[in-house]
Parts: structure tokens; C-alpha cells; sequence
């Protein structure tokens, strides 16, 4: 599996992760249950999606235009 998106929370992550599953690529939400062990800081950087290697392709290209809101 390979990273396809570094999430600013597991909210954001899970948003990523069901535009993702209506097109049709599955993908893994890693490092959600770290959110909360630093206290009250929020850390960032910690919440990632992954997708298979295959997927990688089109799944970076459907985030890209999630991001820039064309989708």
C-alpha cells in the first residue's frame, strides 16, 4: 500500500477515504487513533489514507481535484 493522502484529521480522512469508495477504490485510513494521545494539542500529519499501488494513480488524481474542489 502506498500513501495517497495526508490528512489534517480522521474527519478529513474519512471524507477523502468515501470520495474515493464512489469511484470505486478501496482504500485504508492509518494513524486515526493517534489523534488524541498527545493531550490536548492537536497534532497534525499523523492521519493518512492508503491505497493499493495499483489504485495509486487514479486515486492521487481524484484527491487533486477533491482539493481543488473540481470535483
Amino acid at each position: 500500500m502506498i500513501n495517497v493522502y495526508k490528512a489534517n484529521s480522521s474527519i478529513d480522512a474519512n471524507i477523502a477515504q468515501d470520495i474515493l469508495e464512489m469511484q470505486g477504490i478501496k482504500s485504508h485510513i492509518m494513524g486515526a487513533l493517534l489523534e488524541g494521545g498527545i493531550g490536548e494539542l492537536q497534532p497534525s500529519g499523523l492521519v493518512t489514507l492508503m491505497v493499493e499501488d495499483k489504485d495509486y494513480p487514479r486515486a492521487s488524481e481524484i484527491i487533486y481535484l477533491w482539493q481543488k474542489d473540481l470535483l
